[in-house]
């Protein structure tokens, strides 16, 4: 990494999501609150992608499989997932409206403390997600990644952070920033009530699981260096 590309991504290591000092305990729900991102069962109204920045984690494109958890997002070596292709071609063709256009909170529910959270720790070690003043929500943002009305499996898993806090070099963020963590392309973090009734998660894992090729190999190079951070 270049010393400039170095110099812009240190700021966001050891993020601090404090809001600013002038800000009232009684505000700070509102500040915290999605006021673009959709929560709930409607997915049609897109956010405003001029009031948002997305950022990734140098590391996200590693791949990992987690057997006791059942999951993975590992590719074929040849062909490639179909799924794994068009996620990353649109990815690569509009990156924020990929990322943006098909999002909701992660409620803390069960799944997100039992599955999400094991997987990420595996993902990224040394990374303890904030307890923060977010009611039933957590930090982090779910991305379903489809290009056409089409929804498909892939899914993307992003850290939010508020316009309006702080990073830790103290400088205050600008725009509303997803910082992408995490790629699940056969949908494997959570399951919807109907694919856990019919066994779809199990089935979809033994499917995928001996895949061994890394995202990171086929398509993470894609991704241009000045939106990649070492953010932990």
């Amino acid at each position: 990494m270049s010393d400039d590309l170095q110099a812009q991504t240190d700021i966001f290591n050891v993020l601090s999501l404090q809001t600013s000092g002038n800000v009232q305990n009684e505000e700070r729900s509102f500040l915290l609150e999605p006021t673009i991102l959709q929560i709930g069962r409607d997915y049609s109204i897109a956010p405003n992608i001029d009031e948002f920045d997305v950022l990734f984690y140098e590391m996200a494109g590693n791949s990992l499989r987690v057997p006791d958890l059942q999951f993975t997002n590992f590719d074929n070596e040849f062909p490639s997932h179909t799924t794994i292709k068009k996620g990353f071609d649109f990815i690569c063709k509009d990156i924020k409206l990929a990322i943006l256009k098909d999002t909701k909170w992660i409620k803390n529910y069960d799944t997100y403390q039992e599955h999400f959270l094991p997987i990420l720790k595996k993902h990224i070690p040394n990374y303890s997600p904030a307890v923060l003043n977010y009611g039933e929500y957590t930090e982090f943002i779910e991305s379903r990644i489809h290009e056409d009305i089409e929804k498909g499996s892939f899914r993307i898993f992003s850290k939010y952070v508020t316009k309006e806090s702080l990073w830790s070099n103290g400088g205050k963020v600008e725009k509303s920033t997803l910082i992408v963590l995490l790629y699940d392309p056969f949908h494997l973090v959570f399951i919807d009530e109907h694919q856990q009734g019919i066994g779809m998660n199990t089935n979809t894992y033994n499917l995928v699981k001996d895949y061994g090729k890394t995202i990171k190999s086929a398509y993470y190079r894609k991704i241009p260096n000045n939106l990649r951070i070492n953010v932990v």
